[in-house]
């Protein structure tokens, strides 16, 4: 009976140095939710019910409990009352193709990346409210001044259905005046899916007119979004569809964009990569 009680003893301590699966248990209340953002970009809402150094445990708000390794955290943060309470999808992205949505980075995250396979960029969150990048071709015509872009922005609203914000694509010709275009982006989210509206107006350049921007993310699965960017002007405009692909911090884009005003139809491809860093936790 002692070695039986000695052995029920060792059992139970092993059995109390391991983490416990959380069980069932009813979503969290609205005033605790937290916004869980994992390196693929998908998005969760509801809170942690148990961490350990390998893992955490996250229940949605629709009650459903998510197994997560810490790896795969780039975000975790409170969500205000205010907040929507349904899980957002593979959403969450600074940019379309091109041209921006209403989200922003952080402090500290940052995307590195390459346009058409020629463009390369970067882009860094100073602050929560504010980033900073640019750009230049890899290769450039002989006798041409080399262009280099610059792409501040300022983030005006941020929630998690819901960003807004205003920059500026400055571009440097070296040995010339200087051109851009200041815009002004919002994107509304919903259930994964995201419509985002803008408007921009050129300087310095002849014929200065304002540029409109619709697009729209779809996700297809957590690893793969639909994308459309579509422009329009007073003299015609530009469409796209394609598809991001995602594999953690990867994220690869396919697509055509096509004239909208040209007599000859002719379409390009769009091929772009960006490596994305995050911070985890609002750390």
């Amino acid at each position: 009976m002692r070695w039986i009680a000695l052995l029920l003893v060792l059992v139970s301590g092993c059995w109390a140095d391991l983490p416990a699966r959380p069980g069932d248990s009813p979503p969290a209340p609205p005033d605790s939710l937290q916004l869980l953002v994992l390196t693929d970009g998908s998005r969760l809402v509801g809170r942690v019910e148990q961490e350990t150094a390998e893992r955490l445990w996250f229940r949605t708000s629709a009650g459903v409990l998510v197994e997560v390794e810490t790896g795969q955290v780039s975000r975790l943060e409170p969500l205000a009352s205010d907040q929507p309470h349904a899980e957002l999808g593979p959403t969450g992205g600074t940019r379309l193709f091109f041209a921006p949505t209403g989200r922003s980075l952080r402090r500290g995250e940052s995307t590195l990346g390459v346009y058409e396979v020629l463009l390369p960029f970067a882009q860094y969150g100073l602050t929560d409210w504010f980033a900073l990048g640019g750009g230049t071709p890899l290769i450039f015509g002989s006798g041409i001044e080399h262009p280099v872009w610059l792409t501040p922005r300022f983030q005006l609203v941020r929630r998690a259905d819901l960003g807004v914000a205003v920059g500026v694509m400055h571009l440097l010709l070296m040995g010339k005046s200087d051109a851009g275009i200041v815009y002004a982006v919002g994107t509304r989210d919903w259930q994964g899916r995201a419509l985002t509206l803008g408007f921009g107006y050129p300087y310095g350049v002849e014929g200065d007119r304002g540029l409109a921007l619709a697009g729209g993310e779809w996700p297809l699965s957590p690893r793969l979004t639909l994308i459309t960017e579509n422009y329009g002007t007073l003299d015609g405009g530009l469409a796209s569809l394609g598809l991001r692909f995602r594999s953690g911090a990867l994220s690869a884009d396919l697509g055509m964009a096509a004239p909208i005003s040209s007599s000859d139809f002719f379409a390009f491809p769009l091929v772009n990569f960006v490596w994305s860093t995050g911070r985890r936790g609002g750390t």
